[in-house]
């Protein structure tokens, strides 16, 4: 299928919102794109989501606009957790909202993205479709020690910990992600997905902080050890009272240095990915350009 049979373009700071319609299981998903503009008001209420590609491969179908397009798997699992059963849901979601086969737009969009998901009324993200036994498990046991506090210690929990279930959740590819950090930075609230549980992503960000510092001595995989690192870091921007980064102003080192222990398979992002939270004199010459080498983007970022 043809993408300009589904897309429209675009005029400067407006965006597409996908209006999903009600569905359930395995129904096919139907919904269609309407344009909305950052500087409107009166746009639209509609919800955010972060979530982790996968294989980017387009082999999924939906219905957009009246016509098939083809998305990443992921994208098509995350749209059918999240749709509503007896009403219509807005979203915005990049691989569905974004013409990904027009490089110009993904640029230009990508200036946006801060404005966007600031201006959502919550942010969805999808971790991932674990068994509701095991998350429950780890997350309420970790959760549940209130009177914890936050100091390095190799003394172990003084309650039992669900290990396997904690490691799978951090194994999760999302909190190794390097857009997730912008994104859940800007938005006003972040409830987090773990199958079919709902939970603020702070309380989970929360626990795995509370980890790092309770069992940092214990052994993990190299992937439950990089999501440890990542999910602590996102914790230190997501927490607006005790978060690190709460209220501070971060400039492009910074953000380049929080940044480097994410995962990207754009290298560019490495820029790109965190720039909604600079000032805006900071990013004003710093325009995405994925038509731009490497080296002459990390050149005008440090410049």
């Amino acid at each position: 299928m043809a993408a300009n049979l589904v897309y429209r373009p675009l005029a400067a700071k407006s965006f597409r919102l996908l209006h999903v319609s009600p569905g359930e299981g395995s129904q096919p998903i139907y919904a269609y794109l309407r344009h909305a503009d950052l500087s409107d008001d009166q746009r639209p209420r509609y919800e955010t989501i972060s979530y982790a590609w996968g294989d980017p491969t387009p082999v999924a179908e939906i219905l957009v606009n009246d016509q098939l397009l083809l998305v990443p798997a992921n994208t098509e699992t995350v749209l059918k957790r999240v749709r509503h059963v007896d009403r219509e849901r807005v979203l915005w979601i990049d691989a569905v909202c974004i013409n990904q086969v027009d490089i110009h737009e993904r640029s230009a969009q990508v200036v946006c993205m801060g404005g966007i998901y600031s201006g959502s009324s919550c942010n969805l993200v999808f971790l991932g479709m674990l068994e509701e036994d095991m998350t429950s498990g780890s997350l309420g046991a970790t959760l549940s020690n209130n009177g914890a506090s936050l100091k390095w210690s190799a003394t172990p929990f003084a309650f039992k910990v669900d290990r396997d279930a904690e490691i799978a959740l951090l194994e999760l590819p999302l909190l190794r992600r390097l857009w997730v950090l912008q994104e859940v930075a800007l938005a006003p609230r972040n409830v987090a997905l773990l199958g079919s549980i709902e939970l603020e992503l702070l309380d989970v960000l929360r626990a795995i902080r509370w980890d790092q510092y309770k069992e940092w001595n214990i052994k993990l995989s190299p992937a439950a050890t990089a999501g440890r690192s990542c999910g602590s870091r996102l914790f230190e921007f997501v927490d607006r009272e005790h978060g690190w980064y709460a209220g501070w102003s971060v400039n492009i080192s910074d953000l380049i240095q929080c940044g480097h222990i994410f995962e990207k398979t754009e290298l560019r992002d490495g820029v790109y990915a965190t720039a909604g939270l600079l000032s805006r004199d900071q990013v004003s010459n710093l325009r995405p350009d994925y038509t731009k080498p490497l080296a002459e983007v990390l050149a005008i970022a440090t410049r």
